[in-house]
């Protein structure tokens, strides 16, 4: 979405950004002299239980969060457009009925389904996740326009719900050159990652995530169990410090779950980075992890995209035919179905010969060739613009 305020401000808009407090808002966004951003505060998360009070408690959490929302939308005067992300359908939705009441365009951006994300939590079946379905339908038709982050996404919503979209692929906002070995190494050690003798430096591999339900990170857990264990049998395999960054519900669990299983060969570990700095950790990495498995089977990680963006090659959880629409397998990332799959990639790429990754980082730097300018004046312009 602070690409989208970046675009619009660039043709001459003015743009309030509503999101939710976590961290900084991006450099480009914060210096823009058309842009303003109103944070608000963090919406209320999923249930921890499916017992009705648990429930009731979250949809009046909910109830305040969507209160908030259409109060900062009715003091930023009049809008020509409202623009909203979905996840969450609630309560970003219900700027649709605030949208037309005060006779704005109201478009959604689909990256994958509410209900979707629910049903890993309750199970399908669950009547609040029929009852969200329903909500985030009949509120998602009453948009003006639509757009999505993959074709499976647009299959989707046009067969299912007779909603048409346009494609919109999640693109890296700029291309990071990989740093010099000086500056990779003062970044890398003011992370506290970089031991003091080069030779003994361990391959970094770096996992952006939310820490949510469609991120299994026990699975990255065991496949650092296996790389250990073959290590043990092929000396020659590096030692590797996996970087998981990010904030989200789900941390403090995978932390304590790092903490059993990291080893000074092969450590575990967790931060949080400015913008700027995660761009030059993922330009600095050796290689990318995605746990990424979509509750819905048809998104795809924009993650990946900030990889490309860097240069950076993943291997990437195989979870569905739409991975196909963003990743080349052997090509710029490495597919894998579960802990022992994902044990061996890495052991063969990191373990093989120099020149195998540097082709799938060549292959990665074509891939993040194309921006989200470009993207963006080609699909979402004549959307979001329409009537200009």
């Amino acid at each position: 979405m602070q690409y989208h305020a970046l675009s619009l401000a660039e043709h001459f808009r003015r743009v309030v950004l509503l999101g939710y407090r976590g961290g900084e808002a991006m450099p480009e966004v914060r210096a823009h002299d058309r842009i303003e951003v109103v944070a608000l505060p963090p919406p209320r998360s999923l249930p921890e239980r499916a017992s009705p009070a648990a429930l009731l408690s979250t949809a009046a959490g909910r109830g305040a969060d969507s209160a908030r929302l259409l109060a900062a939308l009715a003091r930023t005067g009049k809008p020509e457009l409202v623009l909203a992300q979905n996840p969450p359908a609630v309560p970003t939705h219900l700027l649709g009925v605030a949208a037309r009441a005060r006779g704005a365009r109201f478009v959604i951006d689909w990256h994958n389904f509410s209900h979707a994300m629910l049903a890993l939590k309750l199970g399908p079946l669950h009547p609040a996740v029929r009852a969200l379905r329903a909500a985030e339908v009949g509120l998602g038709r009453t948009a003006h326009a639509h757009l999505c982050v993959s074709h499976a996404l647009a299959a989707a919503l046009g067969e299912r719900f007779a909603i048409p979209a346009q494609v919109l692929y999640d693109r890296p906002w700029i291309q990071t050159s990989r740093p010099p070995g000086a500056q990779r190494r003062a970044l890398l050690e003011r992370l506290g990652i970089a031991p003091r003798a080069e030779a003994d430096e361990p391959r970094l591999l770096v996992s952006p995530t939310s820490f949510s339900l469609d991120e299994d990170m026990r699975m990255l857990a065991d496949a650092a169990s296996v790389y250990r264990r073959a290590r043990a049998e092929r000396p020659g395999l590096p030692p590797i410090c996996v970087l998981v960054t990010g904030r989200g519900p789900g941390r403090a669990e995978v932390e304590a779950l790092f903490v059993a299983r990291s080893t000074p060969d092969v450590q575990l570990r967790t931060g949080w980075l400015s913008a700027a700095d995660y761009r030059s950790l993922l330009a600095s990495a050796d290689l990318g992890l995605c746990l990424h498995h979509s509750a819905s089977g048809l998104d795809l990680p924009m993650k990946v995209a900030d990889m490309f963006g860097g240069g950076l090659p993943v291997c990437m959880l195989d979870y569905g035919p739409v991975v196909g629409e963003q990743v080349r397998d052997g090509v710029d990332a490495l597919l894998f179905r579960d802990a022992d799959d994902l044990a061996a990639a890495l052991a063969r790429v990191l373990g093989g010969p120099r020149d195998r990754l540097e082709s799938l980082r060549r292959s990665a730097q074509e891939a993040g060739a194309s921006t989200w300018a470009q993207g963006w004046e080609r699909a979402a312009r004549p959307v979001l613009l329409a009537e200009s």
